[in-house]
């Protein structure tokens, strides 16, 4: 339950940065929440602290696929899109639309809620 509570409190500040209108931030902390929600997902299939290690973000979606953990097609298209758009602020400085933002926090919240059930 470690990574949820982090979760939660990222999808917050993610809400937080889209009031503020800092989509930056928003397609940041959104990620970082789906992050954290998959990190808790691997460790409910039985990954260990140690496997953790080796997931790294933009390849989670595949992670949680060879641990077993089931998501639906769209959830899964929904946090790759997410997850790009954060490679995308870092790599090129891109500045997220408010509905690309808005659409990573929708992503992570979806996320967030299949990994707490």
């Amino acid at each position: 339950m470690r990574y949820l509570e982090a979760a939660r409190e990222l999808a917050e500040s993610c809400e937080r940065c889209l009031r503020e209108g800092d989509t930056r931030l928003a397609a940041v902390a959104a990620a970082l929440s789906i992050s954290a929600s998959a990190r808790e997902a691997l460790l409910k299939a039985g990954a260990s602290e140690e496997d953790l290690r080796y997931a790294f973000t933009l390849n989670l979606p595949a992670i949680l696929d060879q641990w077993g953990v089931k998501l639906s097609q769209e959830l899964k298209s929904r946090t790759i899109r997410a997850l790009e758009l954060e490679r995308r602020v870092y790599t090129e400085g891109y500045k997220p639309t408010r509905e690309e933002a808005e659409e990573a926090l929708a992503a992570a919240k979806a996320l967030l809620e299949a990994v707490g059930e």
